[in-house]
């Protein structure tokens, strides 16, 4: 997996390796491999949200649409990687 970072206004999306590390106001969060099956992207109206299990985390604010597209196959090819403990 290469490395890849995302960033607007109060989020921070990085991934290294095989984890994803997303800096929020109010929490932050890491999922590795498989874990990041818990996160999606998804639009509405025009703008681009980050959701853990159906829950709204944040309004990714400043993203593009291609950037949103390479975030996207990002968190997928993440959700591949198996992580042996």
């Amino acid at each position: 997996m290469s490395n890849g970072e995302w960033s607007g206004k109060d989020w921070r999306i990085t991934f290294v390796g095989n984890q994803v590390d997303i800096a929020l106001p109010s929490d932050n969060i890491t999922a590795r491999g498989s874990e990041a099956s818990r996160l999606t992207l998804r639009r509405r109206r025009f703008r681009f949200y980050l959701y853990e299990e159906g829950t709204p985390l944040v309004r990714l604010s400043g993203i593009k649409k291609s950037e949103a597209t390479l975030l996207t196959a990002a968190l997928h090819r993440l959700k591949e990687v198996r992580v042996i403990h």
